[in-house]
């Protein structure tokens, strides 16, 4: 009786747990929420060999919806690394960087919550405006996120990711020049389970979450899932004799409800986040103009000569080693003089809604997607006492997409048709404060009324509104030629209409407030229209070997720049949209009965009107340029003996990004940014019985050549190589109910920059370095 009772509170709080989750996104507008979901499960989506009892944590079958069908991650001719989510947890994973540590050829930074940088196989956009879509796609359950400020997001609860190396246009659409990440929620389950998790560690972090899912009624199923985030960061500051700047403070929730009616099933989704914390944190970097324009280190013995950006000729550094204003960065990169550590107040509303239908031989399945974004960003650039550049930013986004599509199989042809439908309206601003005294001196101040305290303040401010409307159509189809051979043909045609509308007014009036709109200027209205196509040849010798040949091509449409800074040139913001066409050949082999896999890939990209972001002087541009990209990638994974898994990876990447335009006006050949030319990483775990459960040691690490962090390929922003070593040891127990586990993440503190910027025209070599050595412990209870 009491059991029954206790089931029935369960079921209660769990509906109206995963109400909540639903909600907020209903409240932030009466719309269309979404998901997305693949028919019908491949016959290929289980092992070949029958060995998946004997595989390991890492050689374990896992189902992927790459070809947006489930199919068995080793049956599908796309270069493709994927995590489940039981993988995920046992391996300690608890951000989206963990993860691309471990995935060839892709890295994930971030230097704020508003701006992240991904890259896969060279393909990157560094440019931190918030209305620019990245040329990687980033999928939250089949919905694709438009906003650059959403992608960075916490990860908790989920069934797997997967990470799509290559252009993924056909059947993903716009943006997926480079490739995609796909990160899927766990989903209601038949049957009262859920998790409690938390750890603690270095500098005041803590992360709680979890989940609690089951029926509600016979035909409906729910989950509710949360997560908690808190750190101080690692970055002391001088001034407030804290750890504030660059902290993170931040908490998720996501609600589900799944109607099961049959043929025809029905998920409800909604998740908010939200994000309450000090602005990023960079360390100090000093850096002046070379011959050619591009920033060069001042050393900390150099009285450095700066350009005055407001009379011409040069300005003297008041000391040795010092910026514009006088001030010395500690030699610490973790230790900054910030007396306005800013803020950043992000809320993210998110609703979907899924149905699908099985008719027998097609599904027909309907994604339907609501995303507000709400975001405010201020802090002080300069990293030094004096509030010499202080920037800020504001979003207000609003997204509604639907895409509707049918599966079937017709013979020996596999195939999927669709339609997209995207509303993108994003109204953004950003705004800098610049002391120009250091110029001009205080007094005389040129024509402007001086501030007490000796300041020459300046303000230039922008306020814009991009609006995007997007359509589409794709086929795809997989035509079976016997056993061995088979042959995939894929067309997507997309049609944009953008219309930008930009203004910018400036204190000082160093240039006159003018406007860019559809009303004076007609490229400020323009429609886009591309196809996206795939061919390729997929040969099978047996049950255990794939070899694949592919040609696709991808593309990301076109847009403007939004500069903040003067001289602003109109006539430069429209860039054209850029094409990436792909030829990719690889093998995919699984050995000793399932316990081992082989996947290997070589490509060469023509990329055509590449948008390359460049700072030239303080100004923000886009340029489009033409690039070749070529490489090749390897991922073993291995399980010799039960409880003993390794894994290994590997890049090797060659660029040339011609025409690139330097601040003194000759044209070079450049490299791709945050491209090295050989990358490794590896992980190494083993578990055995201890204690009536199971202990489990761990040691993973990657290696990363040296690699320019901008495509200018300045010597301010070279990142010489190096490597770092992350250790996890967790016992779980006899029924794998409870885990308690300690870690070490970067244990060897290895110092190594995840963005940067040359403004060395404002005397700053703006950079932010990943954390130092961190440690902690975790707890995990499942139910």
């Amino acid at each position: 009786m009491q059991r029954k009772s206790t089931l029935t509170i369960a079921k209660a709080m769990l509906f109206a747990g995963a109400a909540l989750g639903v909600a907020p996104a209903a409240m932030a507008q009466t719309a269309a929420p979404t998901d997305a979901a693949a028919p019908a499960q491949d016959s290929g989506a289980s092992n070949a060999e029958g060995g998946a009892d004997r595989a390991g944590l890492l050689t374990q079958d896992i189902v992927v919806t790459a070809n947006r069908r489930e199919q068995n991650l080793q049956k599908v001719g796309i270069s493709i690394t994927a995590f489940s989510g039981t993988a995920i947890q046992k391996l300690g994973f608890v951000t989206s960087t963990d993860i691309v540590k471990q995935t060839p050829a892709v890295s994930f930074y971030q230097f704020s919550p508003s701006v992240s940088n991904i890259n896969i196989r060279g393909v990157v956009q560094n440019d931190f405006a918030d209305h620019l879509e990245p040329p990687i796609a980033v999928y939250q359950d089949d919905t694709y996120v438009g906003s650059s400020g959403g992608i960075s997001v916490p990860i908790f609860d989920l069934e797997r990711v997967e990470v799509l190396r290559g252009p993924q246009g056909t059947l993903f659409g716009r943006n997926a020049t480079g490739g995609l990440i796909h990160f899927i929620s766990a989903a209601p389950t038949d049957h009262l389970s859920g998790y409690v998790q938390g750890s603690y560690g270095r500098f005041n972090t803590y992360n709680v979450q979890g989940a609690i899912s089951g029926p509600i009624t016979e035909n409906i199923l729910g989950r509710l899932s949360f997560t908690r985030n808190q750190s101080d960061g690692p970055f002391y500051n001088t001034q407030t004799g804290k750890h504030d700047a660059g902290n993170t403070d931040n908490y998720a929730v996501r609600g589900q409800l799944l109607f099961d009616m049959g043929d025809t099933k029905i998920r409800l989704l909604g998740r908010y986040n939200r994000d309450d914390q000090h602005g990023p944190a960079y360390s100090g970097g000093v850096a002046v103009p070379g011959p050619d324009g591009l920033g060069v280190p001042v050393g900390p013995n150099q009285i450095a000569q700066f350009p005055n950006i407001v009379t011409g000729g040069t300005v003297t550094a008041p000391c040795a080693g010092c910026n514009v204003v006088g001030f010395k960065p500690s030699s610490d990169p973790y230790t900054v003089a910030n007396p306005y550590p800013g803020y950043f107040k992000r809320s993210i509303y998110n609703g979907q809604i899924k149905l699908t239908h099985d008719f027998g031989s097609v599904t027909l399945t309907s994604v339907t997607d609501y995303l507000k974004i709400n975001k405010f960003l201020m802090y002080n650039n300069n990293f030094s006492p004096a509030q010499f550049f202080v920037y800020g930013t504001t979003q207000r986004y609003d997204q509604v997409s639907e895409e509707v599509r049918l599966n079937g199989t017709t013979g020996n042809l596999k195939w999927v048709v669709g339609g997209f439908y995207l509303h993108m309206n994003g109204r953004y601003g950003s705004a800098v404060d610049l002391d120009l005294a250091p110029y001009v001196g205080a007094p005389p101040c040129i024509g402007v009324q001086c501030a007490p305290g000796g300041t020459v303040p300046a303000n230039f401010q922008t306020n814009y509104r991009l609006v995007t409307n997007s359509v589409a159509a794709f086929a795809q189809g997989e035509y079976a030629i016997n056993d061995q051979f088979s042959v995939i043909g894929g067309l997507r045609f997309t049609h944009d209409r953008k219309r930008y509308d930009y203004a910018f007014t400036d204190t000082p009036q160093i240039q006159a407030p003018f406007t860019y709109n559809p009303g004076n200027n007609p490229a400020a209205n323009r429609p886009f229209d591309n196809v996206s196509a795939k061919a390729e040849l997929d040969y099978k010798p047996d049950n255990t070997t794939l070899l694949y040949l592919s040609y696709t091509r991808g593309h990301k449409g076109g847009n403007w720049t939004a500069p903040v800074f003067p001289p602003i040139f109109p006539d430069q913001f429209a860039h054209k949209q850029e094409v990436l066409t792909s030829y990719e050949a690889g093998i995919k082999k699984r050995f000793l009965g399932g316990r081992g896999t082989f996947n290997a890939s070589g490509f060469y990209y023509d990329y055509q009107n590449f948008q390359a972001f460049s700072l030239i002087n303080i100004a923000q541009t886009i340029t489009n340029v033409n690039a070749i990209v070529y490489g090749g990638e390897a991922e073993l994974k291995l399980t010799p003996v039960p409880g003993l898994d390794f894994a290994i990876n590997g890049s090797t990447i060659h660029s040339k990004v011609k025409g690139i335009v330097l601040p003194d006006g000759s044209q070079v050949t450049r490299k791709m940014p945050n491209t090295p030319r050989l990358a490794l990483s590896g992980l190494a775990r083993y578990e055995w019985d201890f204690a009536g459960g199971k202990l489990a040691a761990q040691a993973s690490g990657q290696y990363k050549e040296g690699y320019y962090l901008t495509v200018l390929n300045e010597p301010v922003n070279y990142e010489r190589k190096w490597a770092t070593l992350d250790l996890r040891m967790s016992w779980t127990s006899p029924n794998d109910k409870f885990e308690l586990a300690i870690y070490g993440d970067n244990v060897t503190s290895t110092q190594y920059r995840v963005w940067a910027l040359d403004v060395s025209s404002l005397s700053l070599g703006m950079q932010v370095f990943a954390p130092p050595a961190t440690w902690g412990v975790s707890g995990r209870m499942k139910f």
